[in-house]
C-alpha cells in the first residue's frame, strides 16, 4: 500500500514537471500582440507637446506681432478730449482683428513733416542711405527743413521725378498716397503737403520694416531729439515722428509710429488741428497718456 503511495506521488510530480516544460515551450513561440496607437491617440501626444499659432494674431511684415493700445473705451476719451479743448482729432490704429480703426472728421490733411518718413526711404531705396546719412538723420531726429530738402533735391533734377519716387515708396508699401509734383503752398515743401490719412499711416507702419533701408530709418526715429519727444514720444520704446503746420482754420499738429504696451508694439497716428502748435501738441500729451489707461 505504501509502495502504491509513492508511485502514485512520484506520476503527480511527473506530471507537473510536464506541464511546466509545456508552458516554457509555448512561451518561447507565442509572441504577445502589439498595439499600435490609434491616429487619435498619436494627435493627442502631439497636441499635448506643441502650442498651436494664434490664428488671430496681427504681425507686420517682419512678423512682430502687433497690438492694440489698451485702453479699450479709447474713442470715448479721444472724443472727450477734442470736445473739451474744442480741437478736431482725427486718430487711427489697429484693432485686435488687424483692421485699422478709425476716428474723427474725414479730412485728409496735410503730411507735414511726417512725410519726412518716405522722404528718407525713398533716398534709402535709392542707395543714397550712406551719402545722406547726416540729412537723413537731421529730418528725422530734429525735423530739419534745410536737411529735408537736401534729401529732396538728391532724387531727381525736377519735382515731379521726385515726387514721384517718394510716391514709388508709398506703392510699395500698398498706400496709394500720391506726392504733389508741385509746390501747393509758397513758403512750404512739396512734400510736405502730401495729403496722407491717418488710416493710410498705420497701414504703412506695418509695411515700413521691410522697406529698403527701413533699419536706417527706424534708428533715427527711435532716437528723436528730447525737444520733440511730446505725444507719442513720452511712450516705452517710441518709434516715430511728428508734424506741424498752419491752415486756415488754425494748426495742425501731427505724429505717426509706434510704441511698447502692455502686450507690444502697438502702431498709431493722429493728427489734431488747434489754435496754435502749442495746444495741438498738449493735446497729443493727453492722447498719449490715454493710451495705455485702464
Amino acid at each position: 500500500m505504501r509502495d502504491k503511495s509513492k508511485l502514485l506521488a512520484v506520476l503527480v510530480l511527473l506530471l507537473v514537471a510536464l506541464l511546466g516544460l509545456l508552458l516554457f515551450v509555448s512561451s518561447k513561440h507565442i509572441k504577445p500582440e502589439r498595439v499600435e496607437p490609434t491616429p487619435a491617440s498619436r494627435y493627442e501626444t502631439a497636441s499635448a507637446q506643441t502650442k498651436e499659432p494664434d490664428p488671430a494674431q496681427v504681425i507686420a511684415c517682419d512678423s512682430t506681432p502687433l497690438h492694440s493700445p489698451s485702453n479699450k473705451n479709447l474713442t470715448s476719451a479721444i472724443q472727450s478730449i477734442a470736445a473739451d479743448r474744442g480741437v478736431m482729432i482725427e486718430a487711427a490704429w489697429l484693432r485686435e482683428d488687424g483692421s485699422v480703426e478709425r476716428i474723427g472728421d474725414q479730412e485728409t490733411l496735410p503730411a507735414w513733416s511726417t512725410a519726412k518718413v518716405p522722404l528718407a526711404l525713398a533716398a534709402t531705396d535709392a542707395g543714397l542711405g550712406g551719402q545722406l546719412s547726416a540729412q537723413i538723420s537731421l529730418a528725422l531726429r530734429e525735423s530739419d527743413n534745410e536737411a529735408a530738402n537736401a534729401v529732396w533735391n538728391n532724387l531727381g533734377t525736377t519735382d515731379a521725378e521726385r515726387a514721384n519716387a517718394v510716391t514709388q515708396v508709398f506703392r510699395t508699401a500698398g498706400d496709394d498716397t500720391t506726392v504733389p509734383s508741385y509746390r501747393i503752398r509758397a513758403g512750404f515743401s512739396v512734400f510736405g503737403q502730401t495729403e496722407w490719412d491717418v488710416h493710410n499711416q498705420v497701414d504703412f507702419l506695418k509695411k515700413m520694416p521691410c522697406l529698403t533701408g527701413s533699419g536706417q530709418v527706424i534708428e533715427d526715429m527711435s532716437n528723436v531729439s528730447p525737444g520733440q519727444r511730446w505725444g507719442l514720444g513720452t511712450l516705452p520704446d517710441a518709434v516715430f515722428k511728428g508734424g506741424w503746420g498752419p491752415d486756415q482754420y488754425g494748426y495742425v499738429v501731427r505724429q505717426l509710429g509706434w510704441y511698447t504696451g502692455a502686450e507690444g508694439r502697438v502702431p498709431i497716428a493722429f493728427a489734431v488741428r488747434a489754435a496754435d502748435f502749442g495746444q495741438g501738441q498738449s493735446v497729443l500729451n493727453q492722447i498719449a497718456a490715454d493710451l495705455e489707461a485702464s
